[in-house]
């Protein structure tokens, strides 16, 4: 079985946020449906779009989680990832950028999945400090792996925040035996 061939990835290097998902301008994926400042990332136009910002304490776990999703949803979402390099840990800091990152990318509405408690109070102290009010970020309290999948996997068939979220948080009733 032959693997899905990569497609170019644009990075975002800044305090330890990773590429967002996107094919790099001209790449084989994108020449033939470019169009002029207006992305067109799953069902959701770049002023409508909802983003995943995966939060752990272990940037190789969210690197590993935000492929998955990437692979599942044939690359339609805008995803961020943190966590941790040469030590273990997130902060506040490191989420704001991220909340940056995806304000700057067109995201009206952020979906935030951590993997541990203090991910969750990073997330939650970054939301208290983060002044706008165009944004709506919504921290997701579910199971890190299935709650992000799920919710990604509503999202990239053109369903909205609320729809996530529900199919997210009924990731506590997956059974896997």
């Amino acid at each position: 079985m032959n693997p899905l061939p990569k497609s170019p990835v644009r990075e975002s290097r800044t305090l330890g946020s990773v590429g967002v998902g996107l094919p790099e301008k001209g790449s084989p994926s994108t020449r033939s449906r470019e169009k002029p400042k207006e992305i067109i990332v799953g069902f959701f136009h770049q002023a409508n779009m909802i983003g995943i910002l995966l939060i752990s304490h272990s940037r190789r776990l969210a690197d590993g989680l935000g492929e998955l999703i990437q692979a599942l949803t044939n690359n339609t979402l805008m995803i961020c990832r943190i966590g941790g390099e040469e030590t273990l840990g997130v902060d506040t800091g490191m989420v704001l950028q991220e909340f940056e990152i995806l304000k700057t990318k067109g995201c009206h509405a952020v979906l935030v999945f951590g993997d541990l408690g203090s991910a969750f109070m990073a997330a939650q102290t970054a939301c208290d400090l983060w002044n706008d009010d165009i944004m709506d970020i919504r921290i997701v309290d579910a199971p890190f792996v299935e709650e992000s999948v799920a919710a990604a996997m509503v999202l990239s068939t053109g369903g909205g925040v609320d729809q996530a979220m529900e199919s997210a948080q009924e990731a506590y009733q997956i059974h896997k035996c």
